[in-house]
């Protein structure tokens, strides 16, 4: 609030006279910025963000804050002013407004004490092209680096191990969220506070496997597995949810108990993305698997040795997954790859099934003899895991069985409790219906079922 508070002082405070240019380039501009200020307000120790440099009419950042934002830093420092990264600790709060008139920038500058007590706004006037060329343009990558700043404000020494934004109700990647976490990924490295853990895998031999045991031990919190495993102390979290004219993209900073540190969410057009908003694999498979009612509850995650919720892996690598669960439950893992053959990943080799809280899992482990590798056909993969309290009846899966969850490719509208009664008898069934079988089976048993689903990409080399 105390932004908003700001940029309102500004545009009601006196104003004094002009600073003229020409200014050769936004450098220039800054260091004016900066000297004038030096000699208006007593304050050192300034607040500077990027969010509180704005257009004075519509209230919004643009590529302009960032490239002033920057300069003034650079500015700010060389003129003798100390930047705080945190509002309350800084003698006053820096704000610019801009607006355009003709091939002119007419910029307001205005401190603002904490305490209320600021200068009148000063004024400056420059051409506009001092600025870049995309400085008052709208793009999707100044919307990232906004989101990220909002993260950021006030946050200092966190590791922050970076979550792909995924669809919000089937919870799958697309081009359009592997572009916009890249650059939410790059604007938040530009923190010169926190840190951006890089990719990296999870295990990489047996001896580090070890370790992850031991660590699984301690670990409460399932859904920052990753995180923890990477020695990070905050995960970013982040959905999107596409509309017809805009796209509603909401991000999420949490510590690894799983409480909110920060968060900000942003309505962007539709006109303004290039990339597809939609994964079509992913999201039939998401249909059938049901993703929109799942609930792992906190007590299983599935992942992968090489980390993160969206991952793409090439022909001829190999795929280790990671199981964990927060207490003890009978385990069914499934894998349907683009052309919907299906497989049970887990139990085999004689296992039954049982997996301990405490422990990282890995399918298959050093142990075993067989290996999972990328081949064709590419496309979505996806992993859906079942944990019961009770140890529940594997079905025979037959592309020849009839599909009572799907008719025609649609899920059959109603009656769905007499659906998964019907399957908790059936010995075999159909690949579509993985779902209703195990919820139908495990009401039968009277066992408490939780599911989470994965989804990978496969291409070619």
């Amino acid at each position: 609030m105390a932004f908003l508070l700001g940029c309102l002082a500004l545009l009601t405070a006196p104003v004094q006279a002009a600073q003229a240019g020409p200014y050769g380039d936004l450098e220039g501009l800054a260091a004016d910025m900066a000297g004038s200020l030096r000699e208006k307000t007593a304050a050192r120790k300034l607040f500077l963000s990027r969010d509180n440099i704005k257009d004075a009419l519509t209230g919004e950042t643009a590529n302009a804050s960032v490239h002033l934002a920057r300069e003034l830093e650079s500015a700010l420092s060389k003129a003798g002013f100390v930047l705080s990264p945190f509002y309350e600790q800084a003698e006053g709060a820096l704000a610019v407004t801009w607006r355009l008139e003709g091939a002119q920038a007419i910029l307001f500058v205005h401190v603002e004490g904490v305490k209320g007590d600021g200068i009148q706004a000063l004024r400056f006037v420059a051409d506009r092209r001092v600025f870049p060329p995309d400085a008052f343009a709208d793009t999707l990558e100044i919307r990232a680096a906004r989101l990220a700043g909002r993260l950021l404000q006030g946050k200092r020494g966190l590791r922050i191990y970076v979550n792909p934004i995924i669809e919000r109700r089937w919870r799958y990647g697309c081009e359009f969220s592997e572009y916009l976490t890249l650059k939410l990924r790059a604007a938040l490295a530009a923190s010169p506070y926190n840190e951006i853990l890089e990719d990296r895998p999870v295990m990489r031999s047996v001896g580090e496997m070890r370790a992850l045991q031991i660590q699984a031990k301690a670990l409460k919190n399932l859904a920052a597995s990753e995180a923890h495993y990477a020695e990070a102390n905050a995960v970013l979290e982040g959905f999107y949810l596409a509309g017809d004219r805009e796209v509603h993209v909401n991000v999420v900073l949490k510590d690894l108990q799983g409480r909110v540190l920060s968060g900000g969410d942003d309505m962007i057009p539709r006109r303004m993305i290039s990339f597809s908003l939609v994964n079509d694999g992913a999201g039939e498979k998401a249909e059938v698997m049901d993703t929109a009612l799942e609930s792992a509850g906190g007590m299983v995650r599935i992942g992968t040795t090489r980390g993160g919720r969206y991952q793409v892996y090439r022909e001829g690598e190999t795929l280790r997954f990671l199981l964990q669960v927060a207490k003890p439950l009978q385990v069914h893992l499934y894998n349907i790859n683009p052309a919907n053959e299906t497989a049970m990943m887990f139990p085999r080799d004689g296992s039954d099934g049982l997996l301990r809280d405490g422990v990282l899992y890995t399918i298959p482990d050093e142990r075993q003899t067989w290996d999972i590798v990328v081949v064709p056909p590419f496309g979505t993969e996806t992993v859906k895991v079942f944990a019961s309290t009770k140890r529940l009846p594997i079905p025979k899966l037959s592309e020849k069985a009839a599909s009572r969850s799907f008719a025609e490719g649609k899920r059959v509208a109603g009656a769905r409790g007499k659906i998964q009664d019907a399957l908790a008898d059936a010995k075999e069934i159909h690949w579509r219906d993985l779902v209703d079988y195990y919820r139908g089976t495990a009401k039968r048993h009277g066992a408490e079922l939780y599911e989470e689903t994965l989804f990978l990409q496969t291409r070619p080399r």
